[in-house]
């Protein structure tokens, strides 16, 4: 009997599972850095709605292909230790780990841009449509809102017509 297909199923279905959960995780930690940001609260954004628009959208430059490649799940696990780095019990060993798992302090300051430059994607986009959504509700009540004038239309004046004569006119001929 070859077990070849069944080893294959169950290590996909491991690799999938825990790609899930550390994708999860990386939710988790944005989720809880949006909900004490704040322009977050300013701007009265949903923090749910900025996670799941930060997690996608930062997860564009991440290396892999897709949210289970190996690749990819690594990136979750560097991304939710460098959110939670102010949070460790040592500090400077974490760096050290971060510019390892991100292959160099490079590559560290490219995922810190990633992230923050993703946020503040997000949070324009949010606060546009925010905008806009307030202008479509003023405008509306404006335009129900001003005053009906009411005119007459103008004096219809009769064009004449084949059946009216026309008067001769009586211009000297010119001189030959």
């Amino acid at each position: 009997m070859n077990k070849t297909p069944a080893l294959l199923l169950l290590a996909s279905a491991t690799l999938l599972l825990s790609a899930c959960t550390e994708k999860k995780q990386y939710e988790q930690t944005v989720l809880a850095q949006l909900q004490n940001e704040p322009d977050i609260k300013d701007y009265k954004l949903d923090p749910a709605l900025m996670t799941d628009c930060v997690v996608q959208t930062t997860s564009h430059k991440m290396p892999g292909l897709f949210s289970f490649d190996p690749d990819r799940i690594k990136a979750y696990v560097a991304y939710t230790k460098m959110l939670t780095l102010s949070k460790a019990k040592d500090p400077q060993q974490v760096m050290t780990e971060l510019r390892t798992d991100f292959g160099s302090a490079q590559g560290l300051l490219e995922a810190r841009n990633n992230y923050a430059e993703s946020l503040v994607e997000c949070q324009t986009g949010f606060i546009t449509d925010a905008e806009s959504d307030d202008a479509e509700k003023i405008v509306p009540e404006a335009v129900t809102s001003a005053p009906v004038v009411e005119s007459t239309p103008p004096a219809v004046v009769p064009a004449p017509t084949a059946a009216a004569p026309v008067a001769p006119t009586t211009e000297p001929s010119p001189a030959p």
